[in-house]
């Protein structure tokens, strides 16, 4: 979608990658597709599907994630939702980074800013 391909860190494909376009000067899109269920992260989406709470499972990680999130003020998370990895992805909106809710919970806290699916033009 959106031309993304995943990011890769080694022998790990992440649950996300970059949009090469965007339709604003404002914000950079990610595609996003986290997992509740997920062996090395973990990942909660609020009853109300408002707010998705993250941080890996490895204690060791939890520091330099919270430092990557300082960096991703201007990115909006395209966001498909899955409990587990036998079921489908469903788009649930797009998630934004909340700082202040991060720094003071020492998890990573994106917010949902819409529940609309952007139309972002795909150049090759």
């Amino acid at each position: 979608m959106y031309g993304v391909k995943p990011l890769e860190r080694g022998y790990i494909v992440t649950a996300g990658g970059m949009v090469k376009t965007s339709i604003d000067m404002a914000h950079r899109f990610m595609v996003w597709t986290p997992t509740s269920n997920n062996s090395s992260w973990k990942n909660v989406l609020s009853e109300n599907g408002s707010v998705i709470s993250e941080y890996p499972l490895n204690e060791a990680d939890r520091f330099s994630n919270l430092e990557s999130a300082q960096e991703e003020q201007d990115i909006l998370r395209i966001t498909f939702w899955r409990e587990n990895p036998s079921q489908e992805f469903t788009f649930i909106g797009v998630f934004k980074i909340d700082l202040e809710a991060t720094t003071v919970s020492g998890v990573c806290i994106y917010r949902r800013v819409s529940d609309l699916l952007p139309a972002i033009p795909y150049n090759d």
